[in-house]
């Protein structure tokens, strides 16, 4: 009876994972369905280690991409930036190609409790024919601004060295 409950809530945990991206199109990034998982690197924490910063879920992901997947990707990100309710962004490249550098976003509350956001991070940088892409989906009650001031001086997402 006791590994029943045990799997059950093993299920129910996996299943509150899964969904925390939900609803937005970077959830197709996050599954796996434009660059495979195993291809990329995942960093999951929740809890009191984030409590500091106002929040409570952390999802990271760290992989390479081709420019067709790049361009996916993007395009992803781009839908839901048109959702956010705080963002700030960068674009490198020229004016015939460009590309999405970077962008940190506030999206809208979730769910039942209007004190919890959601927020997207990305960054691409371009090294040899590849693109070096990181992607944080977070959730919690810190501001964009709050989150500003307390990743200030942090280390900037950056293409691994080869």
């Amino acid at each position: 009876m006791k590994r029943l409950q045990l799997l059950l809530l093993a299920m129910v945990l996996a299943f509150v994972e899964a969904g925390a991206q939900k609803g937005l199109r970077v959830n197709d990034i996050f599954e796996g369905d434009v660059v495979e998982k195993n291809n990329m690197v995942v960093n999951i924490i929740k809890g009191g280690q984030l409590a500091p910063y106002k929040l409570r879920y952390f999802r990271s992901l760290k992989f390479k991409a081709s420019e067709e997947e790049r361009r996916k990707i993007e395009e992803r990100v781009a839908a839901d930036m048109q959702r956010a309710e705080d963002l700030e962004m960068e674009r490198k490249g020229d004016a015939r190609d460009s590309w999405l550098y970077y962008a940190m976003m506030t999206l809208p509350p979730q769910g039942k409790s209007s004190a919890r956001h959601s927020y997207l991070c990305y960054q691409c940088v371009p090294a040899n024919s590849v693109f070096y892409i990181t992607l944080v989906y977070m959730e919690g009650s810190a501001t964009l601004e709050e989150m500003r001031r307390v990743f200030k001086g942090k280390q900037q997402m950056t293409a691994p060295r080869s």
